[in-house]
C-alpha cells in the first residue's frame, strides 16, 4: 500500500498529513526546529512513504527538505503556483494548513 505525505510549511511550524488508500490522516504539527524535524523524520520512517510533497515556500521549507533527504526519505519540493492550480481544480475553498497538507499528499 502506497503512502503519500503532504507537508504544509509555515515559519515556526509545519503540518504533516499522510494519505493511505485514498484517505487522509489527521493533521500532525511539528516545530520548525532541529528537534521538530527529528520527530517528523522518526514518524515518516515508520510510515515508509512513497513520496513526501511540500511547496517551496520562501526559505522556510529548505532546512526541513534537506533534513528529509539526508534521512533517506523521498521528497518532492514543488512550485507553489502548480499547487495553487491543483487546489483550484479540487475546488478547495478552505485555506488552512491542514487542508493544504492533505491536498499536498493528494497532489503527490
Amino acid at each position: 500500500m502506497s503512502v503519500f505525505v503532504g507537508v504544509d510549511i509555515a515559519a515556526k511550524t509545519f503540518d504533516l498529513v499522510n494519505r493511505k488508500e485514498g484517505k487522509a490522516s489527521k493533521v500532525e504539527s511539528f516545530s520548525q526546529s532541529p528537534q521538530g524535524h527529528a520527530k517528523a523524520i522518526k514518524r515518516l520512517h515508520n510510515l515508509k512513504p512513497t513520496l513526501i510533497t511540500m511547496e517551496a515556500t520562501g526559505i522556510y521549507y529548505f532546512d526541513l527538505a534537506v533534513a528529509l533527504v539526508q534521512a533517506g526519505l523521498p521528497v518532492a519540493v514543488i512550485n507553489p503556483k502548480s499547487f495553487h492550480h491543483f487546489a483550484k481544480l479540487k475546488l478547495a475553498g478552505s485555506k488552512t494548513d491542514g487542508v493544504d497538507a492533505a491536498l499536498l499528499a493528494e497532489y503527490g
